[in-house]
Formats: C-alpha cells, structure tokens, sequence
C-alpha cells in the first residue's frame, strides 16, 4: 500500500473547526457513554479543548502504514493507528480522533488536484486496515476508525 502524502496549511478557521469538532464529539460521547451523564455534566466544569497546541502554519501529514505522520517546520511526531479511535467529518474538513481526545485535522481544501474526499477516505482506511491487519490481535477489536468519517461525509 502506498502512503498518502498532503501538505495543509493550517489557519485560524482550520483551529476554530477543530475547537468546534471536539466540542460536539466531546458531548456526544459522554452523553452516551455514562448513563449518569446528567449527573456528571452537573458536577464538572464546562470541558474546552486547549486549542493553543494546535499550530497553525504548513504541515504535512503522512498516512503510511506505521502511523500517520506528522511534519511541521521545527518537528515531527507519528500517531500510530492503534492509538487512533474515530473518524469525523464536515463539509469542509477530516478530523482523525486519537485515544487521548485530540485529532488531526485535514483540510478537504488542501487535498491533492484529483484526490477526491471520498478516495482519500477509502485510501486511509485501507492504509488503516492494512497497519490493523499487521498489528497483534488484541488490537484488531478496535472498530475501522474512518467508518464515521464515511458516514458523516455521505450525508
């Protein structure tokens, strides 16, 4: 399988779709997660991501089979699928969500001339399926994490 390879640039509105898409993701999932989620709402503070880690400027995002990684100016980081959980999507970005709450964000703006939303989508999640494939077999129960990003950008 070959890696997808997208340079973005990343903007102030790019970091507002982020703090926007956390929120939302962020309610959903301890509205259903926790049958006493009116009960926790009421004892916790209001959550708010920390958009100040999100740095705006050129990146570029690697999709291969060891992870998905991560090239900025000054450093570089790799997420690897299995710390990956979900995908979502908007009209105009892909968020892929990792174990720890935070995500990385694709621009749809910033795709390559002929890669189309829904090919880039099918890429990842062959990539994805591929490094899961390839993984132990305790991480294999983890759900294909770009089956809500399919969903949500079908709609």
């Amino acid at each position: 399988m070959s890696p997808v390879e997208i340079s973005v640039l990343l903007t102030q509105a790019d970091r507002h779709a982020y703090s926007t898409a956390w929120t939302q993701r962020t309610q959903a999932r301890a509205a259903s997660n926790n049958p006493l989620s009116w009960l926790t709402r009421a004892l916790q503070r209001p959550a708010a991501p920390n958009v100040d880690i999100v740095t705006l400027g050129p990146v570029t995002l690697r999709f291969e089979l060891t992870g998905v990684r991560v090239r900025r100016l000054q450093s570089e980081a790799v997420h690897a699928w299995t710390s990956i959980t979900e995908g979502t999507a908007t009209s105009h970005h892909l968020f892929l969500w990792d174990e720890k709450l935070s995500g990385l964000i694709v621009p749809i703006r910033d795709l390559p001339a002929g890669l189309g939303v829904r090919e880039l989508q099918q890429r990842l999640d062959a990539v994805w399926s591929a490094a899961r494939n390839a993984a132990p077999a305790a991480d294999k129960a983890v759900p294909s994490a770009l089956a809500e990003t399919k969903a949500a950008s079908a709609a």
